[in-house]
């Protein structure tokens, strides 16, 4: 094969593979909720841009959508969404109150009809094969860090089923960071755990020392 000929043809697949036009539910994801990047296990590097999707990606989201296991965690002003387990939900406070309710605020979230491939609010959805659970929060996080940001997983990992999170597995999440920063983007430990405690608080997951923990004990 001529390399011209191999130019053409990748050319050709590459304009074959990319979506002339998202579908209905993708448009919905990136106009109402602004869901632009949806993260899935704890590396940054695994991640669909739903704003240039290829058409081999809809099978692998669709394959995320139709799980009622799996839940998307939709950060609407930084436009980052990430994908967690269902049953974490209930440990983590602020997920709770958006999934449960809390006092005068009523549950808010949104659920997957595999069958139309639409979001519905969780009290308009008919019908008895659901999806995931998409919980938006829409509150705004003064966070002048976008990496830690990608350390949700992990903080909620983390985090037990009480909603403490032990204070050793901030120096874990801080050395995970460093793969993150390049050399010159070098930032004070003590400035990035003060956004990252920021950042824990904001999902009302409380800070235990192991050492008061062992004390206790004793």
């Amino acid at each position: 094969m001529l390399y011209s000929d191999f130019l053409y043809s990748n050319s050709e697949r590459s304009r074959v593979e990319n979506l002339e036009e998202n579908p209905k539910y993708i448009k919905y994801l990136l106009n109402r909720h602004n869901l632009k990047h949806l993260y899935y296990g704890d590396s940054s590097s695994n991640f669909l841009n739903l704003q240039k999707l290829k058409k081999s990606h809809l099978s692998q989201l669709q394959t995320f959508f139709e799980n009622s296991h799996n839940c998307l965690i939709d950060f609407k002003y930084f436009g980052y969404t990430f994908l967690i387990e269902s049953s974490m939900i209930k440990k983590i406070p602020l997920l709770e109150k958006y999934y449960l309710g809390s006092g005068d605020l009523e549950p808010n979230y949104f659920i997957y009809n595999p069958q139309n491939k639409l979001f519905y609010y969780h009290n308009k959805i008919k019908g008895n094969q659901l999806g995931c659970t998409l919980i938006v929060i829409d509150i705004p996080i003064d966070l002048p860090f976008i990496n830690l940001i990608y350390q949700v997983p992990k903080i909620i990992r983390f985090t037990s089923m009480n909603g403490c999170l032990y204070d050793n597995f901030l120096e874990i999440i801080y050395n995970n960071l460093q793969y993150e920063y390049t050399k010159e983007e070098t930032v004070s430990k003590s400035l990035i755990f003060k956004y990252l405690h920021n950042l824990i608080s904001f999902f009302g997951i409380t800070i235990i020392s192991d050492q008061a923990i062992g004390e206790n004990i004793d």
